[in-house]
């Protein structure tokens, strides 16, 4: 006979905040006869995705142990509703801090326009990937300052076409149709076939 167990138990909670039924989930979640750490991190995910930081965070601090997922869910979940300073506060108390918590933290400042804050742990990060750089170079054109964005891309080591595109989408944004206009036509073609 089937029985029960968290990874059943884990999946219908999170099938249920994925449709909007958070409290559904909190129910179930507050039912379960055992727990493991995917379910505090779902629970963290499902209040976050629905809008509910202060309940994520009431989740978070109940963790019996806390692992790199619940600091990432948490601190993208600050950031997505612009509570950057709780994100960084949380960002300086993590343990082992990882590209994605990185990536967060830097996403965040340039949201709010701490371009110094964002600068700062992007050149501390001891691991970048294309979604850094591309974080980077999309938040400064966002916010006009190219010549950051330029010199950015120029030392991207993969450098890929997302970055490009925001960097063209920056200038057009600011018109500065001439310079997206340069940049595109330095693309080369492939495989448009």
């Amino acid at each position: 006979m089937l029985s029960r167990d968290v990874v059943s138990w884990n999946s219908i909670i999170t099938a249920y905040w994925k449709n909007g039924y958070l409290q559904e989930a909190n129910e179930l979640f507050n039912s379960m006869p055992d727990r493991n750490i995917l379910s505090w991190n779902s629970m963290i995910a499902g209040c976050v995705e629905n809008g509910c930081l202060d309940e994520a965070f009431q989740y978070f601090k109940a963790i019996p142990q806390r692992n790199t997922e619940s600091y990432n869910a948490m601190i993208s979940g600050f950031v997505r509703w612009e509570r950057v300073g709780d994100a960084g506060m949380l960002f300086q108390e993590m343990p082992r801090k990882n590209v994605i918590s990185y990536t967060a933290m830097i996403y965040g400042y340039m949201k709010v326009g701490e371009f110094e804050k964002a600068r700062a742990l992007f050149d501390e990060m001891p691991l970048k990937n294309d979604v850094s750089w591309t974080v980077m170079i999309s938040g400064y054109a966002d916010n006009g300052l190219f010549d950051e964005a330029r010199e950015l891309y120029q030392r991207m080591p993969n450098k890929n076409v997302v970055a490009m595109t925001a960097l063209i989408t920056g200038y057009f944004n600011d018109g500065r149709v001439e310079d997206a206009r340069t940049l595109f036509d330095g693309i080369r073609c492939k495989d448009l076939a």
